[in-house]
């Protein structure tokens, strides 16, 4: 009984060792980095000036990935494919997170993307020029609907918890979206000054903090009002 007890406490420890090294650990970035994202095990971010996605690992290392593209700015992890997901101008890459290394590329109809989450059978991209939600159907490859975000300076979204989350930096607050309806059901003012990338992992919302080059965990209690 007594082995019992200690095989459950060192299982319990186990898996909650990357939650924890994600919670108490902090994250330094570069000067221009955008878009946020978690694989399970590492955080993942772009750096616009060097046109490379970076990986940070539990000790705050980081691998520079060059993909010489211009105007990189969304990241995302897709479960369902195991792939990151980074937008370029007209372009969607899928990214295989072991190598770094390129796997797909789709083309789409949208000259400047600011941020990408997978739902579904659905990307949700954020269009910098019209600060408009498009949504673009995998299957058939071509834009069904959207939104408008009713924001000033939208930067990046990602999805979590059945909801959008969009990060604003003319008021630097993290803003909740219906995914059907495209309303805005609550939000979070945060005390930053230059918030970019937005990333819900578990019940934990990071945002990327470009002045201080670092990223940041934002203290919530989501209710159905905030």
């Amino acid at each position: 009984m007594f082995h019992t007890k200690i095989l459950i406490t060192i299982f319990i420890l186990l898996i909650t060792l990357p939650i924890f090294s994600q919670e108490s650990k902090e994250y330094k970035l570069t000067d221009k980095a955008y878009g946020l994202a978690w694989d399970g095990v590492n955080f993942w971010f772009i750096d616009t000036s060097r046109r490379a996605l970076i990986k940070i690992n539990e000790i705050g290392e980081q691998e520079i990935f060059n993909l010489g593209l211009a105007n990189l700015r969304g990241i995302s992890f897709d479960q369902r494919e195991g792939r990151l997901l980074v937008v370029a101008p007209k372009l969607i890459l899928k990214i295989d997170p072991n190598t770094g290394g390129i796997t797909d590329k789709i083309s789409i109809p949208i000259p400047n993307i600011a941020g990408i989450a997978s739902v579904g059978n659905f990307y949700y991209l954020l269009d910098l020029e019209t600060s408009k939600v498009q949504i673009f159907d995998k299957g058939s490859s071509i834009l069904v609907g959207g939104f408008f975000t009713d924001r000033t300076r939208p930067r990046d979204i990602c999805y979590g918890r059945d909801s959008l989350w969009i990060s604003d930096s003319s008021d630097n607050s993290i803003y909740r979206y219906d995914v059907k309806s495209g309303k805005i059901t609550g939000s979070i003012k945060t005390n930053l000054k230059s918030v970019r990338g937005v990333l819900l992992s578990g019940s934990k919302l990071w945002v990327v903090d470009r002045e201080n080059h670092e990223i940041k965990n934002i203290p919530f209690v989501e209710t159905e009002r905030f």
